[in-house]
């Protein structure tokens, strides 16, 4: 994920291919998608960390936190 997001401005291409071949609305709207993926992703991500992290500091394992995780309605 890294590797399209941080390095390189994916948009761009899409935004230029979407131009090209004359969908530039379409290619605005999978840029949005995209964003919003992203975000989500990483969102998760972040989330995912801070339980980790919260468990290490109670002593407890990271599957701990998954089954906790699962009875969480």
């Amino acid at each position: 994920m890294r590797t399209f997001i941080a390095r390189r401005n994916i948009t761009l291409p899409m935004f230029i291919v979407g131009y090209a071949m004359e969908l530039a609305s379409e290619a605005f709207y999978l840029v949005v998608a995209w964003q919003i993926l992203t975000a989500l992703y990483h969102g998760t991500r972040t989330f995912w960390i801070l339980a980790i992290d919260r468990a290490h500091l109670r002593n407890l394992k990271p599957t701990d936190v998954a089954s906790a995780l699962s009875h969480v309605d």
